[in-house]
């Protein structure tokens, strides 16, 4: 998540101390983390960056053996990863037109409203509702994250709890500010949280 123009502190917890390190800035480098969230350049670089930075293997077991769901994914089949890859990157926006490459192959299998549809799909439109419900136990487990030494100039707590005070009551699909405070800062730092109490052993 983030737009360009995003900087780092708007969808992290971290706190200013540990952003502003130079061994931090230089780690964020090296795995070509783009804080600024312009897109690249080269294309193909760029989503294999993405491919490449998470273990969907590892997540779809977590998924089958927490949930007891078996999940397939018609689009990870690596042949069709490898031919999307291989196509030069100008056919997606072919004449300045969006979706170019969609449009043309599919001119004459579906109805024009779906091969000409501009709008985007949003994953998980209803992640906020889930924040809003478990507000509470959000605060708590907060609460019990400011409390590990461990995590003392860290995770910032005390802005994780001013965003949970300030709770909005509309607006929740702004793909901007809002989903950065709360869709990212907020609920990666709390599992990033619970991932060091995890590992300094105090479950």
């Amino acid at each position: 998540m983030g737009k360009p123009g995003t900087g780092l502190r708007d969808v992290t917890a971290l706190t200013s101390k540990i952003i502003e390190r130079p061994a931090f800035r230089r780690a964020v480098r090296q795995a070509r983390y783009g804080t600024s969230f312009q897109p690249w350049a080269d294309g193909v670089g760029m989503r294999l960056s993405g491919l490449h930075a998470y273990d969907m293997g590892a997540y779809l077991k977590g998924v089958l053996a927490g949930w007891g769901i078996d999940e397939r994914d018609p689009c990870a089949d690596i042949r069709l990863v490898q031919f999307c890859l291989s196509l030069p990157t100008g056919l997606y926006r072919r004449d300045g037109v969006p979706r170019a490459l969609a449009r043309s192959a599919f001119t004459d299998r579906l109805p024009p409203e779906i091969y000409q549809e501009r709008r985007k799909g949003v994953p998980l439109a209803d992640w906020h509702q889930v924040i809003v419900a478990f507000q509470g136990e959000l605060r708590e487990a907060v609460e019990t994250l400011s409390n590990i030494k461990e995590l003392a100039g860290i995770i910032d707590t005390e802005r994780l709890k001013a965003e949970l005070s300030l709770l909005p009551e509309d607006g929740w699909n702004d793909r901007g500010a809002i989903e950065n405070r709360y869709g990212c800062a907020l609920v990666r730092g709390i599992a990033t949280g619970y991932f060091v109490k995890k590992a300094v052993r105090q479950n």
